[in-house]
């Protein structure tokens, strides 16, 4: 693991976790971003490679909830099995990934740091 400050963070202390390239889908509309799962905070920003980097979304691991992603249609079924649903009260999306054992780890690592979180905070 890596521990990160940066001023793109607002200068505080972050711990990265993980971080991948994923192709989200809202509706029709596909887009190749990248995730970063910090200890706090799941980051949806364009490729990392880039000179100019861009955050899309910062969203806070006490918001968003997941699961496996079905397609009703029927139109998609081979990405079908390397897909997550991921929502939050601002938004959703559906999160393909490489191969069926990169969906598998991001989904143990979400779901471990989706309760983790949750149990932390008072209700």
């Amino acid at each position: 693991m890596e521990t990160l400050e940066e001023k793109a963070m607002g200068g505080i202390h972050r711990t990265l976790l993980c971080q991948g390239p994923v192709e989200l889908r809202r509706g029709w509309r596909r887009k190749k971003q990248h995730l970063s799962l910090f200890s706090d905070v799941l980051i949806v920003s364009n490729n990392l490679c880039k000179r100019n980097f861009k955050m899309k979304y910062v969203i806070p691991l006490s918001y968003p909830w997941m699961g496996d992603y079905v397609d009703v249609v029927g139109t998609d079924n081979s990405s079908a099995c390397m897909s997550i649903l991921l929502s939050w009260p601002m938004g959703n999306f559906v999160a393909t990934f490489r191969s069926m054992e990169q969906k598998d780890w991001w989904y143990f690592y979400l779901q471990r740091y989706f309760t983790s979180i949750c149990i932390l905070i008072p209700w």
